[in-house]
């Protein structure tokens, strides 16, 4: 009898210790930085891995190649006065993530979405626009083709508010870019997580 409770006991706590330490690995792989792989054509692969934003509060996945742009770049790309506080971009500044922490008060997403909405659809054809809540925020995403110097720019943007301000992420890609590249911006913008 003291045999069979003896082995009860230990089965007991080894299931503790499992459920414990399963827990543990749960919560350790959420924090984890890993490198991910994204598969854009049969020969090429996007190496990605987890940067923090706004003092840690979000983060998304980006490519580990992509430096970030620099001052001078940024002003000459980004040509008008709302220009985003972060870029991160390739080699020859074709595909680019801006991050925009910007001062702006939103209380509500869907209003600051549709007023979005009001301004791109008379300008661009396509516009595709989203509305969901995702981890506890409303996030607003808009994916639309823009002309640009002698090309066209593929955006897919997502909005939403840190302590009630607005918060921007555009991925963008030249137009003959974009077919390889769109998977890389969903993966982008899926990868986002609140950290609060």
């Amino acid at each position: 009898m003291k045999k069979n409770l003896s082995r009860i006991i230990l089965v007991v706590v080894v299931i503790i210790l499992l459920i414990s330490g399963s827990s543990l690995i749960v919560n350790f792989n959420k924090g984890r930085r890993d490198v991910f792989d994204v598969e854009i054509s049969e020969n090429e692969i996007v190496k990605t891995k987890y940067y923090d934003f706004d003092d840690g509060t979000f983060s998304i996945k980006l490519p580990v190649d992509f430096k970030l742009m620099n001052t001078e770049r940024v002003m000459l790309k980004y040509p008008n006065e709302k220009k985003p506080n972060i870029v991160y971009t390739n080699e020859d500044a074709s595909i680019n993530v801006a991050i925009n922490l910007t001062d702006l008060d939103v209380s509500s997403v869907k209003e600051y979405t549709n007023l979005v909405r009001s301004t791109f659809d008379p300008i661009y054809k396509d516009v595709v626009i989203n509305i969901f809540d995702y981890e506890g925020h409303q996030i607003g995403e808009v994916k639309l083709i823009s002309p640009a110097e002698g090309e066209y720019i593929y955006n897919h943007m997502i909005f939403f508010t840190m302590d009630g301000k607005l918060r921007i992420i555009n991925f963008n890609c030249t137009s003959e870019l974009q077919n390889n590249w769109v998977k890389v911006g969903d993966f982008i913008m899926d990868s986002l997580v609140f950290n609060d």
